[in-house]
């Protein structure tokens, strides 16, 4: 299989997981982390990004129970 074919998958592959919900995600992630051959699919593009948008709706959740006078979260 040509280079540029691979990587054309592994790209549909990283679109596909981040298409899903945030807990399907994770346990994509977490299996692919696992896997004893990390190197294909690299779907450490996708697992950067789950990264981000779960750090992201963390806060954003944080601030909003702020906001609403109630500051005992625990998460």
């Amino acid at each position: 299989m040509s280079e540029d074919l691979c990587q054309s998958i592994e790209g549909a592959m990283v679109t596909l997981v981040l298409a899903l919900p945030s807990n399907d995600q994770a346990d994509i992630l977490a299996d692919w982390m696992g896997a004893e051959q990390v190197r294909y699919p690299d779907l450490s593009e996708a697992f950067e990004v789950w990264c981000f948008r779960t750090k992201s709706a963390k806060r954003r959740l944080v601030e909003g129970l702020d906001g609403a006078g109630n500051a005992t979260v625990s998460l």
